[in-house]
């Protein structure tokens, strides 16, 4: 219990210093494929830039890379409305 009261008081200050409206998104859990780079799953290919595992063995998304696609055939981003602005 302590530990989402935690997450809670760190989002709330986050918020607070950047004064930012957090924004709600809604993706479905089983459009999501649990095998496969969770960060392109919900954001797109742009995650790839900067990730440190790309091209790499530990890398969980080359095939998304190639098709466009998880492996439950959804498109990615699965929420195309998704915009996260640091």
């Amino acid at each position: 219990m302590r530990f989402y009261f935690f997450i809670g008081e760190l989002l709330e200050f986050f918020i607070k210093k950047h004064n930012k409206k957090m924004k709600e998104i809604i993706i479905k859990k089983l459009n999501l494929s649990n095998k496969e780079c969770f960060w392109i799953q919900v954001k797109g290919l742009k995650f790839c830039e900067t990730c440190k595992f790309k091209d790499s063995s530990e890398c969980g998304g080359k095939e998304i890379r190639k098709t466009l696609m998880n492996a439950k055939r959804f498109n990615v981003p699965l929420n195309k409305n998704f915009k996260l602005n640091y």
